[in-house]
């Protein structure tokens, strides 16, 4: 052991030489002969004091390690010769750490010195100690050889690190020597940080020591304090060892308080002179200020920490007044600018103090506040500076603390004067800078958001009244069109700047209604009524006093906008805090609630919520009505729109958690409730801006999920979505294409405008040239698209105002004979639906040209009455033609994109064929034939029953097959009983006895139509594939009758993907075949003609054998990937096109997915292009159609789609 700590000492030994410095002979290097090479060589200096003080350093830290106490106590004799040898080193930086290190030496041998059981050992030590402190003390007192600082930072280490018992003994000398130093004229500023360490080291560590000499201690701290040219640092240090004093300060309180007293008194005497005021008595009131402030700040922490600080704010509250008249005075002597932020810090401080009881003292302070805000006041002394914006945002910042730290002792009637009109607060909501108007907002919404009722009820009613006060100024400056003076100021507002004023209070009143949360002292039933009572007294208010859509408010789209959201917000916190109220009342958030309870709650909120809903519409409906008007704004349009978007989440929010509910749209008065907000909706569809259709077709949706509007209100809607298909806005249009795949199933309708158009002579009239126009782009002569020429047809039409076409006699007679003559529209309905829909203008185009031609009797420019009508059949026979060729092409050689064929213009020319027959073509075609053709025709319509049998029949079955799509059974069995009772005769040969219900003859397969038509699509298979089975039947049927009934048995086991009995039956049908062979009808007992093998992929895929599938895809004809101009063929290649993109997706050949699904958009194009002319029966596959594509795609982008794509098809 003895040999490991010799070994250590001889560490220690070494670090010290190390530190020591080196003989002259080691310093000085080896000189040569040559003089250059010896000037070239420079000592290192520098190297060698970082080196010495590592080595000191080093020292210092082992002294200090505790294990190293036996090392310290055999090292020390020559550990403390080394240190004392250090402190006259000629570097200032070896003396002062040496000193230290000196200082930890000695501390450690006294703890070391007390624990000794050896007499000799702590004589050793002792006098060790001695010999240091015979150094120290005397070298503080000696200020002439600059000793004094590294004699203090020895000091300092000495009591910091020694035991309290231990250097106990050596305090109370150094505090002495330390107060002789305060004391001594000649000491220096540079001396202080390093003095009141020691001194404060003292006063925490020595309590008993630094008690007895503590007020003269600070008695000789406020004089260095007080001295005139002391700079900020050095005050700054008095101050903090002040804050140090903490216990000093409450252990001795009377002398606190009679020293806060005195300053208060002095720098009271320094303001009453009547001078006006000079640097130095600024900086002495400064000086006075600052020691108030710490001192006051010294004492009230010490007391918060043992819960007294109420011992200190009855006398505080008595000097109150005082301080703040001073610093009211000094602000008027001596401006703000230069120290504005003590005055912030010295009324802060007071008010975390007084807390409530500040609120007595408030005003005041606010005056003091406000006087450093005026820039009048900022700018009175010469001299003095106009405050910045930073320190206009502290004042407000200031302010904001203040109102916090009176808690609920903040008086009502502060809240007039904080924020009167034409005060300082209130002008600066109009400053440039964000961080002020920010601040200003927040002292706003803090007295709206206070926990006492009366105060946010006076802040309100504050703001109430001058919002009435600036909409009279706004009415006053709207007439007169400059800028007025107002009375209660002198500053002057533009409109602008009233309309910003407005804007900023209603956005601010909002925070008052904002839904409370946790802290608060009252429960979550006292919040929502809060809540409520608020938003409906603002709401109120609002719509009597600021009715957006009156004057001056409607004279600012913006005012009206910022209105209308704070109408929405109004409206939603009072919808929430009303269904919350109730659910609070109904006990429903009680987990204890029992089960019977719980059913009688339950049946209570059924018939309540519907009631608020309805309540809440019926109150906001006039507003969002007259918002959507057509003459409203485009964002006052837009803003109303997502109003009600927000009515209906909240809705949807609201039956959430609903068990059982009954909805709104169940609800026996939601109609007439509803109503006219749907009528506005409906009218804002055909808004001339995009943006606005658009949005309208998000709220549409909105409305159904929310599940408002009434049953009997969906074929509007349909009416709606459906006529927007024809909006000329690609996404706008796709919108309600999706829109209209939801609301497909909920009703069937018919256009409006299609009526109006087709029905309602309007005042446009075409002229013959116009006429040309339109018979070349239904002939499809005219290759060019509809949106080319339409509306400039529509616009450039006379009205029949100002120009007749025919004579009065036969205008008057054709419009004698309008069955809508006394319906009343408006004049400009043509060109406003028109302007949005391209396919109205040429719905209302072809019927005026069917009208222009019944009342120019058949002459056009194609010729007179026969040549005309010869025409039309020529342009129909084209469409015969058309189809016949595309259906019977296989190769796909026709390739509708390059051809002239469009479905649009064909189906535009059937409907012109259908309104000239409407409008008493007969009578023309009549008079345009002479009295033999009258016979001719006579004669052939006599011996159609012998020649056309066939011919019968095969209308009776598209006639039969259209009912059956239309889902019309019970109008199929009327046509079965009327073709028996009239056709029968064409197929008897007289010896047939009368049909009856169970025997149709010719018309017994009508019975399969029904029942496919009623959905029973198994039964109705039965009986097609009964008629098959017997040779009476087939006969009768002949070979295109096999061949319907074999189609329709491949439809119905297709419509319920029952794949297996399909397969079956087909192996079934060879057999009847074979059995058949030589008959004339055996060669129909086949599926030719229909597409099998798209079929087997679709029924492949349903079982999971993908490859099968592609298999069967393979096999289709090249013209499957094709667009085409029908329909139903359009809708099977899209299937097609669909399950491909599926098979392509499970293979993980994404990227082939897109075009897929492209074609499959595409083949449903030209189809799309007339729906909105056909109605949502004829819509409803296509449209399902679209949205599976949807669906699959979105599933596709989601990540889904490979794991199970047959789902959504």
């Amino acid at each position: 052991m003895m040999q490991g700590l010799h070994h250590h000492q001889q560490q220690l030994a070494a670090l010290l030489t190390a530190a020591l410095p080196k003989d002259d002979s080691s310093k000085t290097a080896a000189t040569s002969s040559s003089s250059s090479s010896a000037a070239s060589v420079s000592p290192p200096s520098e190297e060698d004091e970082s080196s010495r003080l590592a080595a000191i350093t080093t020292l210092h830290r082992t002294i200090l390690y505790p294990p190293n106490s036996l090392l310290v106590t055999h090292s020390a004799s020559f550990l403390a010769q080394g240190f004392s040898q250090l402190l006259t080193d000629k570097l200032f930086s070896v003396r002062h750490a040496a000193a230290t290190a000196y200082g930890a030496l000695c501390s450690v041998l006294c703890s070391l010195s007390v624990a000794s059981n050896g007499r000799q050992n702590q004589i050793i030590l002792g006098s060790l100690v001695d010999r240091f402190i015979g150094w120290s003390l005397p070298s503080v007192r000696n200020i002439s050889n600059g000793t004094s600082e590294i004699a203090l930072e020895s000091l300092r280490e000495f009591l910091n690190v020694g035991e309290v018992g231990a250097v106990e003994r050596y305090a109370l000398p150094i505090l002495k020597a330390c107060q002789e130093l305060l004391e001594d004229e000649r000491t220096s500023m540079s001396l202080l940080p390093s003095l009141l360490g020691v001194l404060t080291l003292i006063s925490l560590k020595f309590f008993r020591c630094f008690q007895p000499h503590f007020m003269d201690i600070v008695d000789l701290l406020l004089g260095w304090a007080l001295v005139p040219d002391i700079v900020e640092s050095d005050k700054h240090v008095i101050m903090d060892s002040f804050l140090q004093f903490q216990k000093h300060w409450v252990n001795n309180m009377q002398f606190s308080l009679g020293l806060l007293s005195k300053f208060l008194g002095d720098m009271d005497v320094l303001l009453q002179d009547g001078s006006p005021g000079t640097p130095q008595q600024f900086k002495r009131l400064l000086a006075l200020l600052s020691c108030f402030c710490t001192v006051l700040q010294s004492v009230a922490s010490g007391l918060l920490e043992i819960n007294f600080l109420e011992q200190i704010r009855e006398p505080l509250s008595q000097m109150v007044p005082v301080l703040l008249g001073c610093l009211s005075m000094v602000g008027k002597k001596f401006g703000w600018s230069k120290w504005i932020e003590d005055s912030w810090r010295c009324l802060t401080l007071l008010a975390e103090i007084l807390s409530e009881r500040f609120s007595t003292f408030y005003p005041i302070a606010l005056d003091i506040l406000f006087a450093s805000l005026e820039p009048e006041l900022a700018n009175q002394v010469v001299g003095t500076q106009k405050i910045s914006s930073f320190q206009v945002y502290g004042v407000l910042k200031t302010n904001l603390q203040l109102l916090s730290l009176q808690k609920l002792g903040l008086m009502p009637s502060s809240v007039n004067k904080t924020l009167q009109f034409d005060g300082p607060i209130s002008r600066l909501r109009l400053h440039p800078n964000h961080l002020v108007t920010g601040s200003v907002a927040a002292t706003y919404i803090f007295l709206l958001q206070h926990g006492k009722n009366d105060v946010v009820e006076k802040t309100m009613g504050s703001l109430f009244e001058e919002l009435q006060l600036l909409k009279r100024k706004l009415e006053e400056i709207s007439s007169k069109g400059d800028v007025l003076e107002m009375a209660v100021a002198s500053n002057s507002y533009s409109k602008s700047e009233l309309v910003v004023l407005i804007k900023f209070n209603w956005e601010v009143l909002l925070s008052c209604v904002a839904l409370l949360e946790g802290g608060s002292s009252i429960g979550r039933a006292e919040k929502d009524a809060l809540c409520l009572s608020r938003a409906q007294k603002l709401a109120a208010f609002l719509i009597e006093k600021f009715d957006p859509f009156n004057l001056p408010i409607a004279s600012s789209v913006d005012l009206q906008v910022t209105l209308l959201r704070t109408l929405e917000r109004l409206a939603a916190v009072e919808f929430i805090s009303k269904c919350s109220t109730h659910r609070q009342k109904s006990g429903m958030s009680s987990p204890e609630t029992s089960s019977a309870k719980y059913m009688e709650v339950e049946n209570v909120r059924d018939l309540l919520y519907p009631a608020m809903v309805f309540g809440h519409l019926r109150r906001y409906t006039e507003l969002l009505t007259k918002a959507l008007d057509v003459s409203s704004p485009l964002a006052v349009k837009i803003e109303a729109l997502k109003w009600i978007h927000k009515i209906c989440e909240n809705v949807i929010d609201v039956y959430r958690n609903i068990k059982n509910p009954l909805y709104p749209c169940q609800a026996v008065a939601c109609w007439k409730i509803i109503q006219d907000l749907l009528f506005s909706t409906a009218t804002a569809a055909s808004d001339r801006e995009p943006e606005v259709r658009s949005l309208v077709a998000t709220v549409l949706e909105m409305l159904l999920k929310a599940k408002i509007i009434h049953p009997m209100h969906f074929p509007i809607l349909a009416e709606i979505i459906l006529e927007k298909l024809g909006d000329p806005e690609k996404d706008i249009k796709n919108a309600y294409l999706k829109l209209l795949s939801h609301v497909l199933t909920m009703t069937i309708s018919s256009l409006h405008w299609k009526q109006v158009f087709a029905l309602k002579q309007l005042p446009q009239q075409l002229h013959s040239q116009q006429l040309v126009s339109i018979l070349s782009y239904i002939s499809q002569r005219w290759k060019v698209p509809l949106s080319s020429w339409i509306q400039r047809l529509i616009y450039t039409c006379r009205s029949k105002k100002h120009h007749a076409l025919t004579p009065p006699e036969e205008a008057e007679s054709f419009d004698a004979n309008g069955l809508w003559l006394d319906i009343r529209v408006e004049e400009d309905i043509l060109e406003r639906i028109c302007s949005v829909n391209r396919l109205a203008g040429a719905w209302w185009a072809i019927h005026e040209a069917a009208r222009f031609c019944i009342t120019t009797r058949l002459r056009t420019n194609l010729g007179g009455p026969t040549q005309t009508f010869a025409a039309l059949e020529r342009m129909l026979l084209d469409i015969s033609h058309v189809l016949r060729l595309e259906t019977e092409q296989n190769d796909g050689s026709l390739n509708i994109i390059g051809s002239y064929a469009h479905l649009l213009p064909m189906r535009l020319l059937l409907e012109f064929v259908e309104a000239l027959k409407k409008n008493d073509l007969s009578i023309l075609v009549a008079s345009a034939l002479t009295d033999k053709s009258r016979v001719q025709v006579s004669e052939n319509l006599r011996n159609i029953r012998g020649r056309y049998a066939g011919d019968i029949l095969r209308i009776i079955r598209n006639l039969a097959l259209s009912l059956c799509k239309n889902h019309e059974p019970e109008a199929l069995v009327g046509l079965q009983k009327w073709a028996t009772m009239a056709f029968s005769p064409f197929f008897s040969d007289g010896n047939e006895g009368p049909m009856d219900n169970k025997n149709w003859g010719h018309f017994s397969w009508i019975t399969g139509l029904v029942y496919q038509a009623g959905g029973q699509h198994e039964k109705a298979a039965a009986h097609f594939i009964h008629l098959l089975q017997t040779e009476e039947s087939l006969t009768s049927m002949g070979s295109d009758g096999v061949q319907f009934a074999i189609a329709r048995i491949i439809e119905c086991y297709t419509a319920i993907c029952d794949w297996k009995s399909l397969e079956s039956w087909l192996l079934e049908l060879q057999g009847i075949r074979a059995k058949h062979a030589g008959k004339s009808y055996s060669g129909a007992l086949t599926t030719a003609g229909n597409e099998l093998n798209s079929i087997q992929a679709l029924a492949r895929f349903d079982e999971g054998d993908f490859q099968a599938a592609w298999s069967y895809l393979d096999l289709t004809p090249k013209s499957s990937n094709e667009l085409t101009l029908d329909p139903k063929l359009a809708l099977q290649r899209s299937e097609q096109m669909l399950l491909q993109a599926m098979l392509l997706c499970i293979e993980g050949k994404v990227e082939k997915v897109p075009p897929e699904l492209q074609k499959a958009r595409l083949m449903l194009e030209e189809t799309f292009s007339v729906l909105p002319l056909d109605g949502l029966v004829e819509a409803a596959p296509h449209v399902n159609q679209l949205y599976c594509i949807s669906a699959f795609e979105e599933s596709c982008q989601l990540g889904t789609a490979r794991a199970s794509p047959s789902s959504h098809y």
